[in-house]
């Protein structure tokens, strides 16, 4: 059973890509659904093939949430563009559909926005909390934060984080092009072209290997880095 509330202090919307998620679906909704600031939970089925989909059909009376469906696998940053037109409220938050992220935490990654101090938040998996990667994703996350940082004129510390929040406005004005995971630089880039103050605060994260159903693969860290300078040209120009 997934959560579900009456919510008199929501402003947030969450976007869920979600994947072949079978395993992780089901548990992350129902901690999203809990977090008292959240008042809409857009979930965007990319073409899973599992058992994703049917999880997700018995969810529909939960007045929380809104499925969008995709009858093939476009990629996260296409995901994420379905939801723009659709938000409701006035701040939003990007999710993923597995549990290496913790929604109890939103309240502190909202803090920055709801101060005013702050047009974006990143949360920062290496703020404070140096995390345990093996040496290649380590290394390949620290050169893609610091080859960012080069054109942005940014001073981050975790570019490729999958917490990403925004007031609305701002993210319904974003010309997103990018389909796959490089949203990410995409998202980034378009920000501090147009001088959005975008805020780290730190996060916890509980990584997954590929046999627990980790996706991004080498091939989409190299991605990354072109669509960093793709999209810098883009912003410019």
């Amino acid at each position: 059973m997934v959560a579900e509330k009456q919510n008199f202090e929501a402003l947030l919307t969450v976007i869920m890509p979600v994947f072949n998620e079978e395993k992780t679906i089901a548990e992350i909704i129902n901690r999203v659904c809990k977090q008292r600031i959240v008042g809409e939970l857009l979930i965007v089925d990319d073409g899973s093939t599992d058992n994703t989909r049917e999880i997700l059909d018995g969810l529909k009376e939960n007045n929380l949430i809104k499925i969008i469906s995709h009858p093939n696998n476009l990629g996260k940053g296409a995901a994420v563009a379905s939801c723009r037109k659709l938000i409701t409220l006035p701040y939003v938050i990007i999710q993923d559909a597995d549990l290496e992220l913790n929604p109890n935490e939103y309240d502190e990654i909202l803090k920055p926005l709801l101060s005013g101090s702050a047009d974006a938040v990143f949360g920062s998996r290496f703020i404070d909390k140096p995390i345990e990667f093996n040496d290649l994703r380590y290394i390949g996350n620290a050169l893609m934060t610091k080859f960012s940082n080069i054109f942005t004129g940014l001073a981050l510390t975790d570019v490729a984080t999958g917490y990403k929040a925004m007031k609305s406005s701002i993210f319904n004005n974003l010309d997103l092009k990018e389909k796959g995971f490089s949203i990410d630089a995409e998202i980034t880039i378009r920000l501090a072209a147009v001088n959005n103050k975008i805020v780290e605060v730190p996060i916890s994260y509980e990584p997954r290997n590929y046999d627990q159903g980790k996706k991004i693969r080498n091939k989409d860290a190299l991605h990354f880095f072109y669509c960093i300078m793709k999209y810098f040209i883009i912003a410019k120009f």
